[in-house]
């Protein structure tokens, strides 16, 4: 039987401190300040097909067209790539003040920003996703008023929050986050929404109940074999049978996205997959051995008698559901 979900230690979490991500070096900041090196002609490239200027300095690289200024810190400097190809996207999910002539948005360490299906503003401690992927999961169905469901890989809480709202005060969602770099601002965007129907687990799911060891930047930590150098730590992790003791049932509908774990939790809870009739909507972008997680969770669910599809190629996601 697992323990009890436990709750993190509250954090002070206040606008601007550095974020927990170390995305660049700071030589290959100063390179691309510098305008030497072939990323600083991809960056030029970019932005002349974005149609917005970049302008460096030693607080980092700001965005500008005539109209707005969005400026990074510069250990961000590489979102520049995933950010300029998509910036109306990053408009509606930045906060801006009028400044200059422009309205100016500062991007540095922990912000705030607005989700794309609401008016919620979470907390962030680095630059966050400019995909839609709530709409993603949703696709194929969501729960409805009234469910249990289960958000792994809750990270700071966007689409767990989104969930709460949509099944109601009788319904009830448990937010799987292990990794405690990212967990306090589930915490308190979960706190500041007033949701009293999330439980926050901190805990991780995985083909058994045990410890783990986590390895990688906190927007996407993922299992590994041995504690290493840097940033890898043990987490607990549940198996899916447990992580239905814990919630005193199976889930209604999971949502996972779970850095390539979703191979092990699905292989192994799969017993439970057969008994109960569970919807899921799983991130299977992520590879192992070369290959996205999608066809081997398509294999695992059809063997388990329910229909699937994978699809939404902004954010590659398997789609599960009992056959009638």
């Amino acid at each position: 039987m697992p323990s009890s979900p436990r709750t993190f230690a509250s954090a002070p979490i206040v606008e601007g401190q550095r974020g927990v991500d170390l995305k660049a070096p700071w030589w290959r900041f100063l390179l691309a300040r510098l305008g030497i090196g072939g990323v600083a002609r991809a960056l030029r490239t970019a932005a002349q097909e974005a149609g917005v200027s970049l302008e460096w300095s030693v607080r980092g690289v700001a965005i500008r067209t005539a109209e707005i200024e969005i400026l990074l810190a510069p250990d961000d400097f590489f979102e520049l790539f995933r950010m300029l190809p998509v910036l109306e996207r990053l408009k509606l999910r930045a906060h801006f003040v009028p400044l200059g002539g422009r309205r100016f948005a500062d991007l540095r360490g922990i912000r705030r920003y607005c989700c794309f299906n609401s008016e919620e503003w979470l907390w962030h401690p680095s630059p966050p996703e400019l995909e839609d992927f709530y709409a993603g999961y949703l696709l194929r169905g969501g729960p409805e008023a009234g469910a249990v469901v289960f958000d792994a890989g809750a990270y700071v809480g966007e689409v767990t929050i989104q969930l709460a709202r949509r099944v109601g005060s009788g319904g009830h969602v448990y937010a799987f986050e292990p990794d405690p770099r990212v967990a306090v601002f589930l915490e308190r965007n979960v706190r500041d929404a007033a949701l009293g129907n999330v439980t926050i687990v901190g805990k991780g799911l995985w083909s058994e109940t045990t410890q783990r060891v986590l390895s990688g930047g906190a927007c996407g930590a993922s299992v590994t074999d041995q504690r290493g150098p840097g940033d890898a730590f043990a987490v607990e992790m549940l198996s899916f049978a447990d992580a239905c003791h814990l919630a005193g049932r199976a889930p209604d509908f999971v949502k996972m996205d779970i850095e390539g774990a979703e191979l092990e939790t699905i292989r192994a809870g799969l017993d439970v997959i057969r008994q109960n009739r569970i919807r899921f909507a799983i991130a299977s972008y992520h590879e192992r051995e070369g290959q996205p997680t999608s066809a081997a969770l398509e294999t695992m669910f059809a063997a388990a008698g329910y229909a699937v599809e994978t699809g939404y190629p902004a954010h590659l996601t398997t789609w599960a559901w009992p056959q009638q």
